[in-house]
């Protein structure tokens, strides 16, 4: 009994951890993302007016870089959101009830935690693959952002601005 219980308590704790970490990540990104996306934006608008500090064309790409740094860190927030997840380990109830009701046995203790673990494991489940898909897609904005930025600047220069 002993020895299913610590292999469910350390299965719940990595998937507590792999939560924890993906949140972690979203943190960094979303700081990253924020810091370049206001320095991207504040050079497109060095390139407007009439004494331009840099070029249309460049200001174009910052604005192209900014606007899918601003989606991923949208992303991030996703990541962020506040979600209710479950902690390794049992509320003192389980084990009051585990120890003073003198007809159940250990087989039924048992069943009853593991039961109660998989419930448990599987909200936190839900909670981690969709943290994952969120973060997945916010650092494929960050990688598609200095791209579809030259891509801009190709567009601007070769419509003249």
């Amino acid at each position: 009994m002993q020895i299913a219980i610590e292999d469910v308590r350390a299965k719940h704790t990595a998937l507590f951890e792999l939560i924890r970490f993906t949140d972690q990540q979203a943190m960094a990104l979303l700081g990253l993302y924020t810091t370049i996306a206001v320095a991207a934006a504040a050079g497109f608008g060095a390139s407007l007016g009439p004494n331009r500090l840099i070029p249309l064309s460049a200001g174009v790409a910052m604005l192209v870089a900014a606007a899918f740094l601003v989606v991923g860190a949208a992303c991030c927030f996703r990541v962020i959101r506040s979600a209710t997840i479950s902690t390794p380990g049992r509320e003192a109830e389980f084990w009051v009830w585990a120890t003073t009701t003198p007809t159940i046995g250990g087989a039924a203790v048992l069943s009853a935690y593991l039961r109660q673990a998989d419930d448990m494991m599987e909200k936190n489940r839900i909670v981690n693959e969709s943290g994952t898909a969120w973060l997945r897609r916010a650092r494929g904005f960050g990688m598609a952002a200095p791209l579809l930025a030259v891509m801009g600047a190709l567009v601007a220069v070769k419509a003249g601005w």
